[in-house]
């Protein structure tokens, strides 16, 4: 009998600590995951691959345990494109493309459906008209007047870049056909390609939207001797009502060489999300990047503009602001 006993007592023993094993073993596998970001950018080396890596560190100071991947990118279209695919959680854009994105227009067939705002007005973006010296080119309206043979680079299709190169190009009625009809050419490359096939000779223009600082347009001046064209005052107006851009000029001494102010067109970085990120997860976010603007700029001197008491206004940032960002400005007394 004793035998018997000390069988049943050792198989309670067993069976309690199988208990006890499934257990933790059940609330091991129901713990939440570590939050995990993928922060669509640009490519390497980019000002937006810079802004990613600082917003991906104050994320993780912010949301102990979280991490961030930032990707490198074809830049504003292609982010917008990958974070309604799903294939990244937050990434930057542009104000003027939020609301392609948001209406179904320009680049967009239609209205996105899974993107929220989280911040604007992180930067003042310029479409920036860099031309060497040695062209003898003064203005964009000589080109087509002398039907000069153009050695044109743009960054890959995908970005902002590229489309505002051939809106800008289109508003002085030039086309790509046009400057390769004229004997020049119009090629598309990653932006560590241009830097040096403009110190080369191998192209003479870059047109692309650039900060204070642009690390591809700050290598530029200080490689080649280059003008930056100013946009025609009677094509301002109509290209901002057409396109969103806002009207800018390029501060004197933002780039070598440039100790003159540049008028021309421009928007606000934007920093998009996932709708589906918990609005507890999106304020944490918001408040992470507002509240070190400091650090923002010195990670890069385009930050140094960022102002996050404007950044919920609508012509700041063109898509419906998440529910979680709205409560976070709602508390700073910013957003009534």
């Amino acid at each position: 009998m004793r035998r018997v006993k000390d069988a049943h007592s050792m198989w309670f023993v067993l069976l309690a600590i199988g208990f006890l094993f499934t257990s933790y073993s059940g609330v091991e596998a129901q713990a939440p995951k570590a939050m995990s970001f993928r922060i669509a950018s640009a490519d390497l080396g980019s000002a937006w691959y810079i802004y990613g890596a600082a917003v991906g560190e104050l994320i993780k100071k912010e949301i102990p345990g979280a991490s961030c991947d930032i990707l490198p990118t074809a830049a504003t279209i292609a982010n917008i494109k990958m974070l309604e695919k799903g294939d990244a959680e937050l990434g930057f854009s542009f104000s003027n493309v939020d609301r392609w994105a948001k209406e179904g227009v320009i680049s967009f067939p239609q209205p996105t459906k899974n993107l929220a705002g989280f911040v604007g007005s992180m930067d003042n973006y310029y479409l920036g008209v860099i031309i060497t010296k040695k062209s003898g080119i003064t203005s964009l309206d000589q080109i087509k007047e002398k039907k000069y043979p153009l050695k044109l680079l743009t960054v890959p299709v995908g970005g902002l870049g590229e489309l505002g190169t051939r809106q800008l190009l289109e508003a002085y009625g030039i086309s790509y056909q046009d400057i390769k009809s004229w004997g020049g050419s119009v090629n598309h490359a990653a932006r560590s390609v241009i830097e040096g096939a403009v110190k080369d000779g191998q192209a003479e223009a870059v047109i692309h939207v650039v900060n204070a600082g642009h690390p591809m347009a700050s290598a530029i001046a200080i490689s080649t001797e280059v003008r930056f064209l100013p946009v025609r005052d009677d094509l301002i107006k109509p290209l901002c009502e057409k396109y969103g851009y806002t009207p800018l000029t390029i501060p004197p001494d933002a780039f070598k060489g440039q100790n003159y102010p540049v008028k021309t067109i421009g928007c606000h970085t934007t920093l998009l999300g996932l709708k589906s990120i918990p609005p507890d997860i999106a304020y944490k976010i918001t408040k992470a990047v507002c509240e070190n603007k400091e650090a923002l700029a010195n990670a890069h001197a385009g930050l140094k503009a960022f102002r996050p008491e404007v950044s919920w206004m609508p012509d700041k940032i063109g898509m419906d602001l998440h529910p979680g960002a709205v409560k976070f400005y709602r508390e700073k007394g910013w957003m009534k």
